[in-house]
């Protein structure tokens, strides 16, 4: 019998909970094939007009209890590097299971200045000032404009 990893339930289940967060006037798609980006949101405005704003997701997911873990995402460098090159911007968004929330910080953001010499991988440290809450959206669509 085929079984379904938690893996994928969780992955699952922090996608629905991002787009549950979003505004409503906002459109999350899914890529369909996984490079590094999960989903695309779209900003409409009010008056339900596109804006013409567009943001790249990329979701990591835990089900840790350990804070530690929560709060740090690895990612590979040479992916990092990927990110902060595209022309649209790019969200990383970390969904605790254990904690049922979501934190996000823009890749951009990232400084990889203090990557060690010859490092694959960069330890990303979010914090409770990350933490997505009733004024995320607005400091978003800041960020974007």
């Amino acid at each position: 019998m085929p079984t379904r990893p938690k893996q994928h339930q969780l992955e699952d289940i922090s996608r629905a909970k991002f787009k549950l967060a979003l505004p409503r006037l906002w459109v999350f798609r899914d890529k369909d094939k996984d490079y590094g980006i999960d989903g695309e949101v779209e900003l409409f405005s009010e008056k339900n007009k596109a804006l013409g704003v567009v943001f790249w997701v990329q979701l990591k997911s835990t089900e840790s209890e350990q804070k530690t873990s929560i709060m740090n995402v690895d990612l590979s460098i040479d992916s990092l590097k990927y990110y902060k090159n595209l022309d649209i911007p790019v969200l990383l968004v970390r969904y605790s299971d254990f904690e049922d929330c979501i934190y996000f910080k823009w890749v951009n953001n990232i400084d990889l200045f203090h990557s060690k010499k010859n490092a694959k991988t960069f330890r990303i440290k979010l914090t409770e000032k990350d933490k997505w809450n009733e004024d995320s959206a607005n400091l978003i669509k800041k960020y974007l404009s």
